[in-house]
């Protein structure tokens, strides 16, 4: 995973990217929050995404 900041006039852009699972990527999501202000909030999200992923796919023996 790769968290960035974009600095702005007002608050900040937050940005974060990752994949899952390390071993073997089979999703990828990348999170762009305008004035975001902080990376966390962009991390919980991706992290929101992730679960509702793995835990709505179908489970196999791989």
């Amino acid at each position: 995973a790769k968290t960035g900041t974009a600095e702005n006039a007002g608050s900040d852009h937050a940005a974060f990217i990752c994949f899952a699972p390390f071993e073997k990527p089979e999703v990828a999501v990348s999170v762009i929050i305008e004035h975001g202000a902080n990376t966390k909030f962009a991390m919980r999200t991706a992290k929101d995404m992730l679960s509702a992923y793995f835990e709505n796919s179908p489970k196999t023996n791989n």
